[in-house]
Formats: C-alpha cells, sequence, structure tokens
C-alpha cells in the first residue's frame, strides 16, 4: 500500500482523487442546509455536515479499511481557523480518515499516559487521507496553518479496525518505519 509519511502513532496516504471535485461536492452540502455545531468540546467553532460519503471518496477510502456505515461522513469546516483542543477519541465509530480539502493542519500527539506531553507532530494538507493509529488512546490536538480547514472525516468500521491495536485487524505498519 503506498503510504505519503508514517510513525508509530500515525500514518498519511495519497488521496488519488480529484481535490476540486470533493471540495465541489462538500461546499454543495454545506450551502444545502445549517451545519450542525461541535458538542463534544474538541473545539470552538467547527460546524459539521453529515452526509453520505461522495462515491469516490467511498471506494478510495474502502482500499484501505472497511467503513462504519452506520456513520457516513462528516463535512468538517473549522471557518475562523481555531483549533482542535487536545482530546483521545472514543471507541464507537471506529479510526477516522481525515481527508483534508482545504488548509494545512498541523496535529500534535502527547504521551497516552502523561497527556501533558507532546511527542511528536505532523502537517498535512489537500492530497493527503490522514489516520490517528491508536487514537481512542492517545492524545491529539492541532491546529490550522492557513486559518481555515475544509475537511472530511470518514470512520473505519470498530470491529475490523486495522489502526486500533484492540482488533484482530490491526496493522502496526503499513509501509517502512521512519
Amino acid at each position: 500500500m503506498e503510504i505519503i509519511s508514517e510513525k508509530d502513532w500515525y500514518v498519511s496516504f495519497p488521496l488519488n482523487l480529484d481535490v476540486e471535485e470533493l471540495k465541489d461536492w462538500a461546499k454543495n452540502v454545506m450551502a444545502s442546509r445549517p451545519g450542525s455545531e461541535t458538542v463534544t468540546g474538541e473545539h470552538d467553532t467547527a460546524l459539521w455536515w453529515m452526509e453520505e460519503p461522495h462515491p469516490k471518496l467511498r471506494k478510495r477510502l474502502e482500499e484501505i479499511a472497511e467503513l462504519n456505515d452506520e456513520w457516513g461522513a462528516s463535512i468538517w469546516e473549522f471557518a475562523d481557523g481555531g483549533p482542535l483542543h487536545k482530546h483521545s477519541d472514543g471507541q464507537g465509530r471506529g479510526t477516522t480518515f481525515i481527508t483534508v480539502l482545504e488548509g494545512r493542519f498541523e496535529i500534535t500527539s502527547y504521551h497516552e499516559k502523561f497527556p501533558d506531553r507532546a511527542l511528536d507532530t505532523y502537517q498535512y494538507g489537500p492530497g493527503q487521507i490522514f489516520v490517528l493509529k491508536n487514537g481512542h488512546r492517545k492524545f491529539h490536538g492541532g491546529r490550522c496553518l492557513d486559518g481555515y480547514r475544509l475537511a472530511v472525516a470518514v470512520y473505519t468500521k470498530h470491529e475490523s479496525c486495522p489502526f486500533r491495536d484492540h482488533s484482530p485487524n490491526f496493522k502496526q505498519w503499513w509501509g517502512d518505519p521512519q
């Protein structure tokens, strides 16, 4: 499987799709109805639009892992470029595929037992699918690098998730370790 970058806490895959086509799809969904505010405390100003994944995006993500059909896709906008607050992910949805359509993002990983200790950062943007390994254990937060971020979040199937160590399908390395 082709990767862009990988460490023990994340893996980044090439999108291999037309970002502009996906951005047009997302903007059409956003224009069709108001977004929902986030209630999790992960960010203060982001909005979400729930939608079925774009068919080409679904097909590309399914080349990597089985998707959670109960959740669909979340179009995710940080209109003011606000931060992603430090948190760990829940276990119910599966791991999140983050596909950035606009704006670069820097994510920071924190020690799971000492969440005030930053371990590493990674920057990603349009043309990449970012996946946080063991995000249900690892704390993470981030910041927009361009003052705006538009992304699509799609979840893997929890029971067969290859990015979480509780799964029998767990895959520690997707390419050559860096």
